[in-house]
């Protein structure tokens, strides 16, 4: 087997081992990396032949959160795509059937499924706003002494 392949092995057998620990509630790295050496198989660095490094065992780490949230991700999807399959066959036989009303149930549900429906959320930063606000008034009056432009005032009735 070419060292390019052998390494990849060990790759992937320590990460079973990580991933298996870690389902196991072993979550500390530390606690990780002493697992690695204990029981009927103990895994160590096949190029120093000692444990392997705490670096090495955060990788592994990072690598299966990756991973997690990648495949919680296509579960999310795939199960809101059947879900998009299901209001869509609803739809078209309340359609079929002149059912309006149950039809405008089936959009209000797919524009809630999709996120249609949320709000617009914007990041208001006060520090951002009063800057904002300094620069205009600092425009105009910059504005004022330019054209010379006298402050309204407000006019007065006289009675007459």
């Amino acid at each position: 087997m070419p060292l390019h392949d052998k390494l990849k092995s060990a790759i992937a057998k320590r990460r079973l081992r990580v991933s298996q620990l870690f389902a196991m509630g072993i979550t500390s790295p530390l606690e990780i990396c002493e697992g690695l050496t204990k029981g009927n198989d103990p895994l160590v660095n096949p190029e120093t032949r000692r444990p392997y490094s705490l670096r090495c065992v955060c990788y592994d780490l990072a690598h299966l959160r990756k991973e997690m949230k990648e495949q919680t991700t296509r579960n999310i999807l795939e199960a809101k795509a059947e879900q998009l399959g299901k209001i869509l066959g609803l739809y078209r036989r309340a359609c079929q059937l002149g059912r309006l009303d149950t039809a405008l149930r089936c959009l209000e549900r797919e524009a809630r499924l999709l996120g249609l429906d949320e709000p617009i959320r914007m990041d208001v930063n006060e520090h951002d706003i009063d800057a904002t606000i300094e620069r205009e008034l600092a425009q105009l009056a910059v504005a004022r002494q330019a054209k010379a432009i006298e402050p309204p005032t407000p006019e007065i009735g006289v009675a007459g």
